[in-house]
């Protein structure tokens, strides 16, 4: 009888091909130390078997295809507390990590296609992707340097017309090799770029302990049609037994084409997922009553990051009261609400290289001075990625230039205007000896921030207002960089008013007069609707909106 290609291509698990020997040499007295398997060898929660126990319906019936509700919302609100928002549709329950990884590859792998994996790797890749009907492209390491991969020069040299994605386990199995946040991004934006799929295996996302960082590829913000991530809970609860796994993609339609493979085995068994959900403490229903106190209380009792959760110093303080005695609790809410001195706290900003010439800095330099003790972390962003920061919850709030497309779960505030002007080097010298028209100026290379940006769309708006294509001939990341390269007598630049000290002698940059004035762009203050500020975030957004115009935003 004659095998399909299919079976002949699934090689048999080298895990478990070990097995046989391990079972014969405990069973002669020696010590098994099993590396061929990722299996913890800690106790597994007691919650799972009490789940299983109090489960009392009269029929053990079919799961539904996506998972029981209830492990769903277990799975949102665990990835909520690193700040990543999923709906339910973004999760479908799988038979382990081993079935979401099976799915993915046939959803997204044809015959001949190629898939980029760092190696060492885990082996059962091979036969996902093989049965699946494509092939491993190596991305080849080396033991002496760390099996570091994380290159993008290396990596873009293994894309070919038959890349179809990159697959990375992070922290890998089994070099345990863990990516900085850097890296990660890098390789989100080499997928992002290149239009493939990432596919991240995440399920020892939580066993880093050099880095002091437990990031997911799903915290960036962007790159949601070409990220799919696999997670389980065999590995973070150490029930490897139970086989319950999750496929988590914000892809609309990949999930749609995910769903149709769930469907086809009909559900994962229910008893499992139950317990599962038990896994979760409850967690769901702990999360809701820690925002409702933070709602009443006005101020975050934790920090929810890229690392984790932690105590905010209000969090501490409560902390504090509850642990002496129950009854303090009141009190305890009552010395954080009054207490104003801002002795420490942290408040994270996402703001764009042209915010930055608002009165940000300014008011930055006064908060500072007023609240030492006060950590400010600064981030540049693009409009986009800002306002991902904010609503991931990596950032308290975005100080961003108009432009952005506002989400429905943020407001705005506007907080400042900006005049920009258009500069020169000394090799254009002419455009200063009398106003020019915009018509005149595009005749003249224009120096512009990249494609997507808020300010290259700002000027392509204005350039179309009068009937001139906008072509710029040099493209740069940040406003900062615009001047240099003026400097240089590369072209034309449009930077703030503010960006211009000393003469144009000393500088080298000479502004231009316009016939047509640039108009005026507002300056906004980002923030979430339903999450309440710090103390210490809460008193910064004060003064940046102390002076700040009128009107409230959009």
């Amino acid at each position: 009888m004659k095998f399909s290609s299919k079976a002949l291509r699934c090689q048999q698990s080298p895990m478990r091909k070990f097995h046989p020997y391990a079972v014969a040499a405990a069973a002669a007295g020696k010590k098994i130390y099993h590396l061929n398997i990722g299996q913890p060898d800690i106790q597994t929660p007691k919650q799972l078997f009490d789940a299983v126990r109090n489960f009392h319906e009269p029929t053990l019936a079919y799961a539904p295809s996506p998972g029981i509700p209830a492990l769903i919302d277990a799975i949102c609100s665990y990835y909520a507390r690193i700040g990543v928002t999923l709906d339910a549709g973004n999760v479908l329950v799988t038979t382990g990590g081993s079935e979401a990884l099976q799915i993915a590859c046939n959803c997204i792998l044809d015959d001949g296609d190629e898939i980029i994996v760092p190696e060492p790797f885990y082996p059962n890749y091979h036969t996902f992707i093989t049965t699946a009907g494509a092939s491993i492209h190596p991305l080849h390491t080396k033991p002496e340097e760390g099996y570091f991969f994380a290159d993008r020069a290396k990596i873009e040299a293994c894309i070919t017309s038959k890349t179809k994605a990159i697959m990375i386990t992070n922290p890998g199995n089994p070099t345990g090799t863990c990516l900085t946040r850097d890296e990660m991004k890098m390789i989100l934006d080499v997928a992002v770029e290149h239009d493939l799929y990432l596919i991240a295996d995440e399920v020892y996302r939580e066993f880093a302990y050099e880095t002091g960082e437990l990031l997911s590829f799903l915290q960036f913000g962007y790159g949601y049609e070409n990220l799919i991530l696999i997670d389980s809970v065999s590995k973070r609860f150490s029930a490897c037994g139970a086989r319950i796994g999750c496929l988590i993609s914000r892809n609309v339609e990949f999930m749609a084409q995910a769903l149709k493979y769930c469907q086809a085995r009909l559900s994962v068994a229910t008893l499992d997922q139950v317990a599962a959900a038990a896994l979760y403490s409850n967690q769901p229903n702990v999360t809701r009553m820690i925002r409702k106190l933070e709602s009443e209380l006005g101020c975050a009792l934790f920090f929810r990051s890229p690392q984790g959760v932690r105590l905010t110093p209000e969090g501490e303080k409560l902390y504090t009261h509850i642990a002496v005695a129950f009854e303090s609790i009141e009190a305890g809410e009552e010395e954080v609400l009054s207490d104003q001195s801002l002795q420490s706290g942290i408040v994270h900003i996402a703001a764009s290289s042209l915010a930055l010439r608002t009165r940000l800095l300014q008011v930055l330099a006064r908060y500072r001075r007023a609240y030492p003790h006060v950590r400010i972390c600064l981030t540049n962003h693009s409009a986009s990625h800002g306002l991902a920061a904010v609503q991931n919850g990596l950032a308290d709030f975005a100080i961003l230039a108009e432009g952005a497309s506002v989400p429905d779960s943020l407001t705005a505030q506007k907080i400042d205007e900006i005049q920009e002007i258009p500069i020169c080097g000394p090799a254009f010298l002419e455009l200063t000896e009398e106003p020019v028209s915009l018509k005149r100026l595009a005749d003249y290379p224009i120096i512009s921030l990249t494609e997507g940006t808020s300010s290259h769309d700002f000027y392509a708006e204005l350039f179309l207002r009068h009937g001139l294509s906008f072509s710029p001939d040099v493209e740069v990341e940040t406003t900062a960089q615009v001047p240099p390269v003026v400097q240089s007598d590369l072209g034309v630049g449009f930077v703030p008013r503010e960006m211009l000290y000393g003469t144009p002698e000393a500088s080298g940059i000479y502004p231009i007069m316009l016939e047509e004035p640039i108009p005026a762009r507002s300056v906004f203050l980002f923030q979430r609707k339903t999450q309440p500020l710090s103390i210490a975030a809460k008193k910064l957004r004060q003064m940046l909106l102390e002076d700040a115009p009128q009107e409230s935003g959009k």
